[in-house]
């Protein structure tokens, strides 16, 4: 999904720089938590985010990861609701935050972008609705290699050995993702490097065959 301000004019670019306050974050630091009241949206402009909601035992489940052109906190501004997860950065990123009254007046002032906002927004439920699916009835091999696909195209960079996915995530947090445990996806995991369809590496997975791990999957659910 493109930025949401993708493709707008310098005027409306300019007055947007002008609410916009860019903060530089290291990793680990909270953007925002669940259950806390929305002040504005931030734009991640650089890095990477991570994002999790809380289980009722109280672990964190990881839902997502959020990249650069995303907008966070956007639902609980529109429904004027606490945030429904917590938001931490990954690694060094760069993110602009607009006080909740501007971006909302913005949006008053140009249909265009609201439109553009609530397709984003439906994206973002059909996504999750997938995501709801994929764990009821796909296989965790299965659900792994589409979780795998996907950092391919979000966050993957082309070396000589493959697409390095440098996710900073741990084999746990991989593991809540696809609502396995973790010994599954190890299994998982050692099933695609047996095939040499993947390389392992602290912090970092190689896809040494990306072809090899769509072909896992039909056709039909490469997106």
């Amino acid at each position: 999904m493109e930025c949401l301000f993708a493709d707008l004019d310098d005027a409306r670019l300019t007055e947007l720089d002008r609410m916009r306050q860019t903060s530089m974050y290291p990793g680990g630091v909270i953007v925002f938590s669940e259950g806390d009241w929305p002040s504005g949206v931030h734009c991640l402009c650089a890095g990477r985010v991570k994002l999790s909601i809380l289980s009722p035992a109280g672990r964190g489940i990881i839902v997502g990861m959020a990249t650069a052109g995303d907008i966070l906190g956007v639902r609980a501004v529109l429904s004027g609701q606490p945030h429904d997860l917590t938001a931490v950065t990954l690694e060094r990123s760069q993110l602009g935050f607009i006080n909740k009254n501007d971006f909302l007046a913005f949006l008053h002032r140009n249909s265009d972008l609201s439109l553009r906002l609530a397709q984003k927004l439906s994206h973002d439920l059909y996504a999750a609705y997938r995501g709801i699916r994929s764990v009821v009835l796909k296989r965790s091999w299965e659900r792994l290699t589409e979780l795998l696909l996907g950092f391919c195209r979000t966050c993957g960079q082309s070396t000589p050995d493959g697409i390095e996915l440098s996710i900073n995530l741990s084999q746990e947090e991989l593991a809540k993702m696809i609502g396995v445990s973790r010994r599954t996806l190890t299994r998982a995991l050692n099933q695609l490097k047996r095939q040499r369809i993947i390389e392992c590496r602290r912090r970092s997975i190689i896809v040494r065959d990306r072809v090899a791990l769509e072909k896992l999957l039909p056709s039909d659910r490469l997106l």
